[in-house]
């Protein structure tokens, strides 16, 4: 599958790019910078203890650590919190970025964006502004937004790439982006997913609440994980 990349900003911290005309993709040089930009933004959609609550960055960070620690998680288990490096990929859809805008940036109810949140809000506006003047978006069903743990395009990037060049992060995390941008791609997936018997499935469901802290109850959440992790695939 062909990946038009077009190098889109920088900072310091970060590189970031437009994937296909409406993906905004944003490699963050340090886990740190990452789970302070993207943490809230992330378990508030996918959590299930924190889904469509508000809550502060400091009550997700002690729930994590206690969730690591009481299942006896390896990951990168210390008391320093490393959220960002244990799952160094995360992606959003434009829709959800919106969501967890209305509940977090409410001053009129003592809510605001931290610092680095508010950053990431500015630079979802340029995009939107760039992308927008050309045309390839009309609202927020039509972008998409990941961001890695380092950088996994090549080093050296032409306007197009195949999808086999790229990280095999960032290949699971376009895969979500797919799912959501593409109806082709998630037809597909629904028609595989329900190909399978109930006890693929459950097995699949498993899978995805072995990782930890998926809210399985949420079925387009597992079908879209199962498929970015190629469990789908696999059993079909």
């Amino acid at each position: 599958m062909p990946l038009n990349v077009v190098k889109f900003d920088e900072t310091f911290e970060t590189q970031m790019y437009i994937i296909n005309g409406n993906i905004l993709y944003i490699a963050f040089q340090d886990y740190g910078y990452l789970q302070d930009v993207i943490t809230r933004a992330s378990e508030y959609h996918e959590n299930k203890h924190f889904m469509g609550k508000y809550f502060t960055y400091n009550e997700f960070k002690a729930h994590y650590l206690g969730f690591v620690k009481t299942n006896g998680l390896s990951l990168n288990a210390s008391d320093n919190f490393t959220f960002g490096r244990d799952w160094s990929g995360f992606n959003l859809s434009g829709r959800k970025m919106e969501m967890f805008w209305q509940t977090f940036d409410d001053i009129d109810n003592g809510r605001e964006l931290s610092q680095d949140e508010q950053w990431l809000k500015s630079t979802i506006v340029k995009f939107i502004d760039t992308v927008v003047a050309g045309g390839k978006m009309r609202n927020s069903n039509d972008w998409y937004l990941i961001c890695t743990d380092g950088n996994c395009l090549p080093e050296t990037c032409d306007a197009e790439i195949e999808m086999e060049a790229v990280g095999g992060l960032l290949a699971h995390e376009l895969r979500h982006a797919f799912y959501y941008l593409d109806q082709n791609y998630n037809n597909v997936v629904y028609e595989n997913w329900n190909k399978l018997s109930d006890t693929e499935r459950d097995c699949i469901t498993q899978a995805v609440d072995n990782m930890g802290g998926y809210n399985i109850n949420n079925t387009d959440l597992v079908i879209d994980e199962a498929q970015a992790y190629g469990y789908i695939n696999n059993f079909s």
